[in-house]
């Protein structure tokens, strides 16, 4: 029933805003971190040769790199351009050499990303703001360029900007100085590489993995046979009584009610003290 069940959350406090949540709602953090694997010896080498490290560059399996048109793709390539000491790994349905792509940018089609991001030369994860992508750019400590492109990719790239750990960038304002201002930025300032070790640290430090977390709280339901003695009282209010709009509403006619009788009682005032004087104007026509 609605009354026993019980909601595991894949999200965490790293990640997203502090908010109230009600004792059936566990936090349980990402279930998906595994331990990372070797990568294959080509790309290893390719990226241990990296001079001042790698930009990894993925916007997930749901939006195509190709669906950002000719004019951004050129302006993010003479972006890595300018950037030669950098290496450049591109997540790009098609591995065949791009117009105009400069020496030290490589294009896979799919990419180990956890695999990629643990590897110690990345120095920086441009991604569009998924919530698992989030999740491990924290737990291998990679500084972050968002570029939000739907769902909730705005308020977990919001959560980004707000803590300094990378910038967000508008999608529609792309262009090549936009793209190379903020690499610049988040590859030297050291704020964002002090805010992202700081809760890298703060998303390892856990008293049980979230497995162990997941796997204590189905067992602690199944124990007890539910949660009712977790339910809130409040699921069981209608949307009246949940947002209180009856004690507004009263609250809102007492209010009202008592502005009137001051005006009333103001005005009655004010006649009374205009009228007399109307009278001794009369009197002293009649004269």
């Amino acid at each position: 029933s609605s009354r026993n069940s019980f909601i595991s959350s894949f999200d965490s406090r790293i990640t997203n805003y502090v908010r109230p949540v009600q004792p059936k709602i566990v936090e349980v953090g990402p279930l998906h971190l595994v331990e990372p694997k070797p990568l294959d010896q080509k790309l290893q080498a390719w990226m241990n040769e990296a001079p001042a490290g790698v930009i990894y560059f993925s916007l997930g399996s749901n939006m195509k790199g190709t669906s950002m048109g000719d004019f951004r793709r050129r302006a993010f390539l003479k972006a890595f351009a300018r950037l030669p000491q950098y290496r450049v790994l591109w997540k790009w349905e098609n591995e065949a050499v791009m117009e105009g792509q400069p020496e030290n940018v490589l294009l896979k089609k799919w990419m180990p990303q956890q695999d990629v991001l643990a590897h110690p030369k990345v120095k920086l994860f441009i991604m569009q703001g998924g919530l698992q992508s989030l999740q491990e750019a924290y737990h291998y400590g990679v500084k972050l360029l968002c570029i939000p492109m739907f769902g909730d990719q705005d308020l977990n790239c919001g959560r980004v900007g707000k803590i300094k750990t990378g910038i967000v960038l508008e999608f529609n304002d792309l262009n090549e100085e936009y793209i190379y201002r903020a690499l610049k930025t988040v590859l030297e300032d050291p704020v964002y590489s002090q805010n992202m070790a700081y809760y890298s640290a703060l998303s390892k430090d856990t008293p049980m993995s979230p497995k162990e977390k997941s796997v204590w709280w189905i067992e602690y339901v199944l124990r007890h046979k539910g949660v009712a003695h977790l339910h809130s009282g409040a699921a069981d209010l209608s949307f009246v009584q949940y947002y209180l709009l009856d004690v507004i509403a009263f609250l809102a006619v007492v209010l009202i009610s008592g502005v009137a009788l001051v005006y009333l009682a103001l005005r009655k005032i004010v006649q009374s003290m205009i009228r007399p004087n109307e009278g001794e104007l009369r009197k002293k026509k009649v004269k």
